[in-house]
């Protein structure tokens, strides 16, 4: 091997509603059988807010908890489950309706206040869950969505994403050659 690279693993584990497996139990297999020095584990997070789909990345070293942002409960992905030190890499690509619902209600607040209207309505943290309740009764008040630029923002984010695990990971790959080391 070039002394320039080093050896790397690479893991698609796929969503337990598809494999049936825990991801953290894949994971885990792996580890014991490859031995790494650390994990590095990308995800897909749900947004805090609409600004940050597709346009935050996030670097934690204290591990990923696979679903979480969506109210899926699964075994974390971090040094203390795994054994080894590991580094998280997630990309807000959905968020929550409720957030937008808020965020709505807020933009049209701010409107209001700067076309000069005196008489606008309070809206509290209250009244923002009691609409989207109603609005999302169908859907038990909780719904997810992306946007429908969802498979080229994906894209774009994994190469640069791809770039920068490149980069730090080999001595020999830099910002003018990496695109030859990555899909």
């Amino acid at each position: 091997m070039d002394k320039n690279l080093r050896p790397i693993c690479t893991l698609a584990p796929g969503v337990l509603g598809i494999t049936g497996i825990e991801t953290a139990e894949i994971i885990k297999g792996v580890v014991e059988h490859v031995h790494p020095v650390c994990i590095i584990a990308v995800d897909s997070l749900a947004a805090a807010s609409i600004q940050r789909v597709g346009t935050t990345i996030q670097i934690s070293d204290t591990g990923i908890n696979p679903g979480a942002g969506v109210g899926n409960k699964r075994q974390p992905i971090n040094k203390e489950t795994m054994g080894i030190p590991g580094i998280a890499i997630g990309v807000p690509t959905v968020v929550n309706t409720s957030i937008i619902i808020y965020e709505t209600l807020n933009s049209l607040l701010e409107y209001w206040r700067e076309k000069g209207y005196t008489k606008i309505p309070a809206i509290n943290k209250e009244t923002v869950c009691d609409i989207s309740k109603r609005m999302l009764s169908a859907f038990e008040g909780n719904m997810v969505v992306t946007p429908k630029e969802i498979d080229q923002l994906v894209m774009d984010i994994s190469r640069i994403i791809a770039a920068g695990i490149a980069q730090a990971a080999h001595p020999g790959v830099n910002e003018e050659n990496y695109h030859l080391y990555i899909r």
